[in-house]
């Protein structure tokens, strides 16, 4: 650092004095506006270092470790259908203290390297190297080995993803409300009600813990203490942190709309002027995609980092203003930036050349690369999903007659050992009876109507047998096949043989499948009946998931990423989605490696498997970003 920059540096007259009204506050945050571009091209250094860093070295030794950890326990696989064991093992503990040492890198590397950085520039010190930057996260990770951590962990890993916004590490992006968890909240107001009333409080708590990390930084706070120092300083600039916070969403939507918008008149305006064949055409538009889902890409990618950047900023500057020497701030970061504009801009050069290229690799393959022939069957939900009353005859014949290849539905055994189709515990839900089948016997539940959810004007229907779901779908003459799901305190080995003995009876082995959440009654029934097909329903699975005992494996939405589809087609499973109901992740799945989709609304779900093949050039490319 240049004599007079050092001699700035301390002299407390070269000190930001904070500013105490709105208006002031606000002045003095625009007062010090540069360094965005110097800053945009340390992130992309560091964020290529980090993720290689994280991608190449920790996440396969964290994987590495897991397996292990797995195989000693005597198993090759560890699921949702067969965890309660596995949790009672020293491996389970070490297991949860190495994944908390995995989020806890992941805070350092993605949430605290952003802080420390933003922190030494407003001190006047010179910007560092992405190397420096990484070593600096990394020198800070012991601090994190702290009882109050469990704070950070609930925020990042909980509280963040829950309520949408503050910093959340890329590679924990994938935590969220699984999306059928969500559309049965939204369709019911009770639950509706009391989810909006918790993420409106949670949201405000978020809010006031948003200066958690740059207090825990600035001053050397434990997270308790800095949790509470969040608190003391959100309560006093409640107002110019939340101004903020708009203009920065603000800022983001106006960036992604510019970009998606230029993106639309290109396609329907530029492309047909300048695009005669067909691979011309696929060429343009490709490289336009290409380009806009790059803008977009960069934008995502520095959320966090920019986010991080702006908290740090205002809290530094009205908070912790002895810190700050915004002259020296201001003559470093111009310099920085003026350095860093012409790498920036070779960089976006090296970028247009290398999409131009893969966008003409792209163009010459399109139709094997978009235009992809896996036959995806729908299966209906619950019987029919919402074309009838759930766990009915009608609603299986419904199924089949509009297309659904497949219809899942529950059994459960009745107190005098009778099967019966129904998904609770109880009848309350769906025809009012508190009790449920292993408390009733079948001519109790005879008397009983099921009551249409979907549509309560529609007409009720009586209670399904096994036999009768059976016998429904072989009378189709295999237009529809059944995913029989072993349900409830009743599901056991007798139940086993019993649906086994049924589906034999009628010579239906390769119509009816008996699936269940219980990994150990399919491992059973894959060694008693090894002629019949078996189907494992998990939330997920960790290990050798390949080595599963099924031959359906079948994931909730969120196991279901493309590398595990692979990886499963490989190893010869089928493989299988559920529930997948919402508008994205049917628009997601309609276009994914799987081999059947389990949804409530079937024909929804059809009418886009059949207009994917409809679907012209840019809808397609631009699907497959949105689903990468």
């Amino acid at each position: 650092m240049p004599a007079s920059e050092v001699e700035a540096s301390t002299d407390s007259s070269s000190v930001l004095t904070p500013p105490s009204g709105f208006r002031d506050q606000f002045r003095t945050l625009r007062s010090i506006r540069h360094g965005r571009t110097s800053n945009l091209w340390l992130y992309l250094r560091y964020q290529a270092l980090s993720k290689l860093l994280f991608s190449l070295l920790v996440l396969p030794g964290y994987n590495w470790a897991l397996r292990a950890l797995i195989h000693s326990s005597g198993r090759s696989v560890v699921s949702s259908g067969d965890i309660s064991g596995f949790l009672l093992s020293w491996q389970a503990a070490v297991a949860m203290v190495i994944s908390a040492a995995l989020v806890i890198l992941v805070v350092c590397l993605d949430i605290v390297a952003f802080v420390q950085l933003e922190l030494s520039r407003l001190r006047g010190e010179p910007l560092p190297t992405a190397r420096h930057m990484l070593v600096s996260a990394l020198a800070a990770y012991p601090r994190f080995f702290h009882p109050g951590s469990l704070v950070l962990l609930a925020y990042v890993l909980i509280l963040t993803p829950l309520v949408g916004f503050g910093p959340q590490p890329e590679a924990l992006e994938w935590l969220a409300i699984p999306n059928f968890v969500m559309d049965v909240i939204v369709h019911n107001p009770t639950y509706l009600a009391a989810y909006s009333t918790a993420i409106a409080a949670l949201a405000v708590l978020s809010f006031f813990l948003l200066a958690m990390f740059p207090a825990m930084l600035a001053h050397n706070l434990s997270p308790w203490g800095a949790m509470r120092e969040s608190f003391a300083y959100m309560r006093k600039y409640w107002l110019i942190n939340l101004v903020g916070l708009g203009l920065y969403t603000l800022g983001v939507l106006a960036i992604t709309a510019a970009t998606l918008g230029a993106l639309a008149v290109i396609s329907l305006y530029g492309i047909p002027l300048v695009a005669e064949s067909e691979l011309s055409i696929r060429f343009t538009t490709l490289l336009a995609v290409l380009i806009a889902a790059g803008a977009i890409g960069l934008v995502l990618l520095f959320l966090t980092p920019s986010m991080l950047r702006e908290l740090t900023r205002v809290y530094a500057m009205l908070h912790d203003a002895t810190t700050v020497r915004p002259d020296v701030y201001k003559s470093a970061s111009i310099r920085e930036d003026r350095r860093a504009r012409p790498w920036l801009i070779g960089t976006v050069a090296v970028s247009v050349v290398g999409a131009v290229a893969l966008a003409g690799v792209a163009a010459a393959n399109f139709d094997a690369i978009f235009r992809s022939n896996a036959a995806i069957e729908v299966a209906a939900h619950r019987g029919g999903g919402d074309l009838d009353a759930e766990n009915t005859v009608d609603g299986l014949l419904t199924a089949a007659s509009v297309g659904a290849k497949w219809s899942e539905f529950d059994v459960q055994r009745t107190a005098d050992g009778h099967y019966v189709i129904n998904h609770d515990e109880s009848f309350s839900r769906v025809a009012g009876e508190p009790r449920g089948p292993k408390d009733m016997t079948l001519a109790e539940i005879a008397d009983l109507r099921v009551r249409n959810n979907f549509d309560p004007a529609r007409p009720s229907r009586a209670v399904a047998k096994l036999e009768d779901m059976l016998d429904a779908a072989k009378g189709t003459e295999g237009k529809i096949r059944l995913f029989i799901e072993l349900k409830g305190s009743t599901a056991d080995r007798r139940m086993v043989d019993d649906v086994a003995a049924m589906i034999r009876e009628r010579g239906m082995e390769k119509q009816a499948a008996m699936i269940s959440l219980d990994e150990n009654l399919i491992r059973y029934a894959e060694e008693r009946n090894p002629d019949l097909m078996t189907g494992f329903l998990y939330f997920f699975a960790l290990g050798d998931t390949e080595k599963l005992p099924a031959d359906f494996l079948m994931m909730e939405e969120q196991a279901a990423t493309d590398g595990e589809l692979s990886k499963l087609h490989e190893a010869g499973k089928k493989t299988v989605v559920w529930t997948v109901n919402t508008e994205a992740s049917i628009a997601k799945f309609t276009i994914a490696e799987v081999d059947a989709i389990i949804t409530d609304h079937p024909t929804r779900v059809l009418q886009e498997l059949t207009q994917r093949r409809l679907r012209s050039d840019l809808e397609l490319v631009v699907e497959e970003l949105l689903s990468f």
